[in-house]
């Protein structure tokens, strides 16, 4: 949707230099601008290894060079431009601790946290800041350097958008968390997980924010991407939660407090556009949750799951769309079909909010025809004390993903701070890719079609050989619906429709995803942006639709020079596909 705002794309091209609106009330946080220059970071701690580093660069440099370990896969003048880089960093008082370059003894390691490595992009360095300041002395020696800059937070990105042959920026080390339970709204830095911002917020204050199913999931560029999860039913996208972004610009501006009143072009494209595309998001204030609507998900709430005989799992596939178009955030269903090394299986798992009484959960589920679909199997009905913590684990690993409910507060907080490491050994072959479903298919799918479907996960996962398929069905819910603001392109669709693949050859695996998309496409409104898939065909009008062209103008104002990197990125205005 074309922003709201009458400033909202002021600045593009058309229309010059974006300024804050006049007479705009900046407290209570200001809006600054901070040119590079090079400088110290103030002082850390003084370890030993620290001081090496500070009285003897350049021994620290060559200790560096004679650890390094041998990785014949990049290219051999990668090396030298990441040296140039740590020295350009270390002159702008960045520790050469923070960089690694393509050879050095951690340089595999910072690769791994990447959920996809089977794509063959070796990174000439990885760096790691510690404050704004430092992301500015990275983007400025970068430029000096010709690298192309990419962004990573959480690493989860499924088509390899945290990674670039050039800098990876790795927000890891901005942790920082402010809450203001007074104004409503909380400062988190762009390294921190979904799952650490959640717990922390809930543990001081017992207030929460909408957030997504995966706690390790970087929340930077969750949000940038819109941000679907178990609230947006009730509170809509995490992005329409969002006050003010501070960022560094890719000509390396300090920019704070980035919002309506002050450069809202970019502001509205922080909002579901996708992240790293055209400025480096360092912290995000967002709105927390009213007291009326943390009471509601803090306390106790009731968690279920059901599954259905296969007979009868197109009838509930089928059902399942009613509820989806009638969700109202009271109760959160989501609906997989799997087919695993056992066959077949339709399951529901779900939870109803603000509700310590599983009668009452009963009372909910009675009134959407999927409740009354035949044989349907109980597999849970628990009611958890812990709220939207113990709902987290819940939809996540701990909880086998709905399937069962983690037991005792034990372990909360090493789940919901669980980072994302080393998933080389069991990502390489998987793969996923989604589908926005419209409205249309409440008229058209129907249950043949659905029948269609499972016989197309059931093929598809014996003849590639592929140790699980899996379709998922999650609703966008009421309050995503009735919104609009940010680049977010898809509110008007009924469900978020993903598919995994596990396991089998590369080419196979992708023949049987195009065909599970291929069946789905019928109803396809685009693709989540959040949920990319470097496989599909034009992916600007997949993942932005019509925002496509708003967004290419703010490329071409923010980025002109494309220095900020993506595989499928925004393209600039002169690029444009016509949608």
């Amino acid at each position: 949707a074309v922003p709201s705002h009458p400033r909202s794309i002021a600045g593009s091209p058309a229309s010059g230099t974006e300024r804050p609106a006049r007479g705009s009330l900046m407290s209570p946080w200001s809006a600054t601008t901070s040119q590079f220059s090079l400088r110290r970071s103030p002082s850390p701690p003084q370890t030993s290894m620290v001081r090496i580093h500070q009285r003897y660069p350049l021994v620290s440099l060559l200790l560096l060079l004679l650890c390094s370990t041998a990785s014949a896969q990049y290219p051999p003048h990668f090396r030298g431009i990441g040296v140039k880089f740590a020295n350009c960093a270390r002159e702008g008082g960045v520790l050469y601790s923070h960089t690694s370059v393509a050879g050095a003894p951690d340089y595999d390691a910072q690769r791994n946290i990447s959920l996809v490595q089977g794509l063959g992009i070796y990174p000439m360095a990885y760096f790691r800041p510690g404050s704004e300041e430092d992301v500015q002395v990275g983007v400025k020696c970068a430029t000096e350097n010709n690298m192309p800059i990419c962004v990573r937070s959480g690493g989860h990105s499924w088509s390899g958008a945290s990674t670039c042959p050039g800098l990876v920026i790795d927000m890891q080390r901005l942790v920082n968390q402010t809450v203001n339970t007074a104004d409503g709204w909380m400062e988190v830095g762009a390294g921190r997980s979904i799952g650490q911002t959640l717990y922390d917020l809930n543990e001081q204050t017992g207030r929460v924010i909408p957030t997504g199913t995966c706690p390790s999931v970087g929340l930077a560029g969750f949000v940038q991407g819109g941000g679907l999860g178990i609230l947006s039913g009730i509170e809509g996208l995490l992005s329409d939660n969002v006050l003010a972004y501070t960022v560094v610009t890719a000509d390396g501006r300090i920019l704070r407090n980035i919002s309506p009143s002050y450069y809202a072009g970019l502001f509205w494209a922080l909002r579901g556009g996708g992240g790293g595309h055209l400025a480096l998001v360092t912290s995000i204030r967002v709105k927390i949750h009213d007291p009326t609507i943390g009471e509601l998900v803090k306390n106790s709430n009731v968690y279920f799951a059901f599954r259905w005989p296969r007979e009868q799992m197109a009838a509930a596939m089928h059902a399942w769309m009613e509820y989806a178009e009638k969700e109202d955030g009271r109760t959160w269903i989501r609906m997989v079909a799997y087919h695993g090394r056992f066959g077949v299986s339709v399951r529901v798992s779900g939870i109803c909010w603000g509700t310590p009484y599983q009668f009452e959960c009963w009372k909910r589920l009675e009134q959407l025809s999927l409740w009354s679909v035949p044989g349907r199997e109980t597999l849970l009905m628990h009611t958890a004390t812990h709220g939207m913590i113990e709902a987290q684990k819940f939809i996540g690993r701990d909880g086998l993903w709905g399937t069962r409910v983690p037991t005792g507060p034990m372990g909360t907080k090493m789940a919901l701070y669980r980072r994302f490491d080393n998933p080389k050994s069991v990502m390489d072959d998987r793969s996923r890719t989604s589908t926005m479903w419209g409205y249309s298919a409440m008229d058209r799918a129907d249950t043949a079609y659905f029948q269609g479907l499972l016989e197309k996960i059931a093929l598809g996962q014996v003849t590639a050989g592929m140790r699980s398929l899996s379709l998922e069905m999650s609703p966008l819910g009421k309050a995503v619906r009735s919104g609009s603001a940010g680049a977010f392109a898809h509110r008007a669709a009924l469900a978020l429709v993903t598919s995994y693949f596990n396991g089998g050859e590369t080419s196979v695996r992708n023949t049987v995803k195009k065909s599970i998309k291929d069946h789905l496409a019928p109803f396809s409104m685009g693709t989540y942006v959040n949920y990319p898939d470097a496989t599909i065909e034009s992916y600007q009008e997949q993942y932005w639709g019509r925002n496509v062209a708003i967004l290419s103008k703010l490329k071409t104002q923010w980025d002109p020079e494309n220095r900020l990197f993506q595989r499928q990125g925004i393209p600039q205005a002169s690029a444009v596909l016509a949608v």
